[in-house]
């Protein structure tokens, strides 16, 4: 028998008084849809929890801090205003969690899961996941497989897990760490610290002053604009400091070039 524990920001106490499982327009009788889906669970302007089905569900919670689980299938979310907690279960699951500071967890399958507005929590689970916090401070983690996550405009901390990863801080002062696996990391704008750790990986720090470490393997590690800092703690490791006019760079390079200040 397979049991599994989920992990809940709202008091159990409090779930039994709010769980909804009202198919599309009883709990709301405006037609809604979620991803150019028709929705088959409608919630209401406070706080619900849905229990989907083995099939292909698609939830609007409309507002409230909500809780979806997504059971089984291919399930399709948008949770809208709240702190919202999102369960995709079993399945290739799509979930944006819209306005507020929001938990997505995508569990087992390929899942998108999408922060939009808020500080939100992001976990891919299981299989080949596509990840993106937008706006705010958000956390991300891939998991298992070979994941693609994007931050956005503000400091995230972005980590692909076990798989051959690629990664985009985009703007802000990112944290990315590949974890294991070949990744391809690249922190684009904003003065971030990339981690390459275990795998073959290629680090490209973008623009601003970035701390770079390949991590273990054999790793390309470009600064690229700003006075960067290259570190290459183990492995065949090719150097390049970049544009920066005073970049710093780990003396254990394979090969280093455009390196100002050897250490």
């Amino acid at each position: 028998m397979r049991r599994t524990v989920f992990r809940l920001a709202t008091p159990l106490a409090m779930l039994a008084a709010i769980v909804v499982t009202f198919p599309a327009g009883t709990a709301n009788a405006q037609p809604q849809t979620c991803n150019g889906l028709a929705a088959t669970r409608v919630g209401t302007p406070g706080p619900d929890v849905f229990f989907g089905t083995a099939g292909a569900d698609v939830f609007v919670t409309l507002g409230g801090n909500d809780v979806v689980f997504g059971i089984g299938g291919n399930d399709t979310a948008c949770l809208g205003a709240g702190a919202d907690e999102f369960f995709g279960g079993d399945g290739a699951d799509w979930a944006d969690g819209e306005a507020g500071a929001d938990t997505l967890n995508g569990e087992a399958g390929g899942d998108t899961l999408i922060g939009s507005e808020g500080a939100d929590s992001l976990d891919g689970g299981a299989g080949a996941d596509t990840l993106a916090g937008n706006e705010g401070i958000d956390n991300a983690d891939g998991g298992n497989g070979n994941d693609t996550i994007n931050g956005g405009a503000a400091a995230d901390s972005l980590a692909g897990g076990e798989g051959n990863d690629t990664i985009n801080g985009q703007g802000g002062a990112d944290t990315i760490t590949g974890g294991a696996g070949d990744d391809d990391l690249n922190g684009q704008a904003g003065a971030d610290k990339i981690s390459g750790e275990d795998g073959n990986d290629t680090i490209d720090g973008g623009a601003g002053v970035d701390d770079l470490n390949g991590g273990s393997g054999n790793d390309i590690v470009n600064g690229n604009d700003g006075n960067d800092t290259l570190t290459d703690p183990a492995g065949l490791d090719v150097g390049n400091g970049g544009a920066g006019p005073a970049d710093r760079c780990d003396s254990r390079f394979e090969s280093l070039a455009n390196c100002e200040i050897i250490f």
